[in-house]
């Protein structure tokens, strides 16, 4: 799947979720701040190189569950285990509610945009 194909419904992201989607140029490792962070961080663990394939899984667990639960000065001193926790529950919510309130699939009025002088 080429690059182009692989994004192309990337559009509907700032709509639906009402949030802003950047994305960084390429060979611009500056623009991508947080994620040259984190392989840093795993860096640390596992030096550039590293045949992943030689590494035992419960190895690469550990270092995952290390810096899941670090706190981020980006995420408000919060984990990374602790932001999903958060957002997985708030999904949870949003989904009981959605069907508790009678919505199905094939009508989806959050996304819908209404006029307000119609009626």
């Amino acid at each position: 799947m080429t690059k182009a194909r692989k994004w192309q419904n990337i559009n509907f992201l700032p709509r639906v979720l009402k949030i802003k989607v950047y994305f960084a140029h390429p060979h611009s490792p500056w623009e991508r701040g947080t994620n040259e962070n984190i392989n840093a961080l795993i860096r640390q663990f596992f030096p550039k190189g590293t045949d992943f394939s030689k590494v035992p899984l419960k190895n690469i667990k550990r270092v995952q569950d290390r810096l899941n639960n670090r706190p981020r000065k980006t995420l408000e001193f919060l984990t990374s285990h602790e932001v999903f926790s958060k957002l997985l529950h708030n999904t949870l919510n949003l989904n009981r509610f959605i069907i508790s309130h009678g919505f199905r699939d094939n009508k989806k009025p959050w996304l819908e945009c209404h006029d307000s002088n119609q009626h």
